[in-house]
């Protein structure tokens, strides 16, 4: 994710199920390892316990408010919950703006 993008919303396509009971927190930490007060690292920023065991589509699943990164951010997928014996989908598209750095 680019710096002095706003983060809004995400959507979640589960289009082939993950193992039974797996679930997830999705979320967001930056590239270069450091934290920023106004902006913090937050690995759920976009949901936590979200059902990857049967396919679907799932919006945000938290009420946190827009946030703007600092710098360049990673995706964080933390699953959870079972064994993957199953390869399983997901697709993630983050909806927000780009304003650049400044």
């Amino acid at each position: 994710l680019p710096q002095g993008m706003t983060l809004h919303d995400s959507l979640l396509i589960v289009s082939d199920a993950f193992t039974a009971a797996t679930v997830a927190k999705i979320g967001f930490r930056y590239a270069d390892g450091l934290n920023d007060t106004a902006a913090p690292n937050d690995d759920a920023y976009f949901g936590t316990a979200l059902v990857l065991n049967a396919v679907g589509r799932l919006r945000n699943a938290t009420s946190k408010k827009p946030v703007k990164l600092a710098r360049e951010a990673l995706l964080v997928l933390t699953s959870s919950g079972a064994a993957h014996a199953s390869v399983g989908r997901l697709d993630l598209i983050v909806y927000g703006e780009r304003f650049g750095p400044k």
